[in-house]
């Protein structure tokens, strides 16, 4: 398989705690391990890792088997951050440019963790237009 980019991104399905046992999914040491491996394995290609976005922990239900909280995420990126660095890897701040918009709750959010269709539509243009600055940069 063929490709010029490898663009990604992880960390959501990391946070995740279980309810009721509050233990992550992945731990941290795990998650930069992960993350790791990933790039080695890719190391021949151009990447480029995409922040997670942010959560709400008062958007799980009362009884949803799993919850999400915004420190994790925080921590979780800073880890990615710190990695992709230590690698030379492009980093596309999808959650500091969620939190740029301002918004929070019901307005930002159709459920737990997946954002309204505008919502949705101004991520993907920011991430167009970081990916298409970053190729432009890459050829010149």
């Amino acid at each position: 398989l063929e490709f010029e980019y490898f663009v990604f991104n992880c960390g959501l399905h990391d946070v995740k705690r279980t309810s009721g046992e509050e233990k992550l999914a992945v731990d941290q040491k795990e998650y930069e391990e992960n993350l790791r491996t990933i790039l080695e394995l890719m190391k021949d290609k151009k990447v480029i890792f995409i922040t997670s976005t942010p959560v709400e922990r008062e958007r799980y239900p009362e009884g949803f088997p799993f919850v999400r909280y915004e420190d994790d995420v925080v921590e979780y990126n800073r880890i990615a951050n710190n990695v992709m660095h230590s690698y030379n890897v492009e980093v596309i701040d999808m959650y500091s440019f969620t939190k740029s918009l301002g918004l929070c709750g019901d307005a930002l959010y159709r459920d737990h963790a997946h954002f309204h269709k505008q919502i949705i539509q101004l991520q993907a243009a920011y991430l167009a237009g970081a990916l298409s600055a970053l190729v432009k940069r890459e050829s010149v």
